[in-house]
C-alpha cells in the first residue's frame, strides 16, 4: 500500500512540474508573439550612446536597420564585414548597432570595425532586460529592418549576407 501511495504522489508531483513547465513555455511564446505582432518601432527606446547619454533613434525619413550584436560573436563580426564591403549601398539607410554588453566592449567593437567613419551608423547600448522586453528573445546577430515610417519590414535572425539585407532597403 505504501508503494502505491508513494507512486501516486510521485506521479502527481511529476504532473504538476510538467504543467508548470508548459505554462512557462506558453507564456514565453505569447510574449514573443506579442512582440513580433508589434510592427511599428516604439517612439522611444531606452538606448544610450557610448557616453551613457540617452540616444534617440534617427527619424530622418530613411530606412532603418537595428542590429543586435555581441562583440565576441563570430557571426556578428562577419555581418559587419559583409556590410562594410557594401558600405555605399547602405549609405541611404540609418543603421543602429545595439548591444547589452559593458560599454568598454561596445567601444572596442566600434573601434575595431572603424564604424565611426560611417555617418549613417551609430553604436549604442540597451540593457538586457529592456532588450528582451522590447524585442523578445533574440539570437545574435538579429536585424530588424524598418521603413521610413518605422513600420517593420523584415526580421533576420542570424548572420545574413549584405545582399539579402539590401533587397529590403
Amino acid at each position: 500500500m505504501n508503494k502505491r501511495v508513494a507512486g501516486g504522489v510521485l506521479a502527481g508531483v511529476i504532473m504538476i512540474a510538467i504543467s508548470i513547465l508548459f505554462v512557462k513555455i506558453l507564456q514565453s511564446a505569447i510574449h514573443q508573439d506579442a512582440i513580433n505582432q508589434s510592427a511599428v518601432l516604439p517612439a522611444s527606446l531606452p538606448l544610450f550612446n557610448l557616453d551613457s547619454i540617452q540616444y534617440q533613434v534617427p527619424d530622418n525619413g530613411r530606412m532603418l536597420l537595428l542590429i543586435h550584436f555581441n562583440s565576441t560573436c563570430d557571426h556578428c563580426q562577419e555581418e559587419v564585414k559583409s556590410m562594410a564591403s557594401h558600405a555605399a549601398a547602405f549609405a541611404h539607410a540609418s543603421i543602429v548597432f545595439i548591444s547589452s554588453e559593458p560599454l568598454y566592449l561596445i567601444k572596442q567593437f566600434k573601434s575595431q570595425w572603424t564604424l565611426a567613419q560611417y555617418k549613417n551608423i551609430d553604436v549604442v547600448k540597451m540593457n538586457a532586460e529592456d532588450l528582451y522586453n522590447t524585442f523578445g528573445s533574440i539570437s545574435f546577430p538579429c536585424i530588424y529592418i524598418y521603413d521610413a515610417d518605422r513600420r517593420l519590414v523584415k526580421v533576420f535572425k542570424g548572420e545574413t549576407k549584405a545582399e539579402a539585407l539590401l533587397q529590403y532597403l
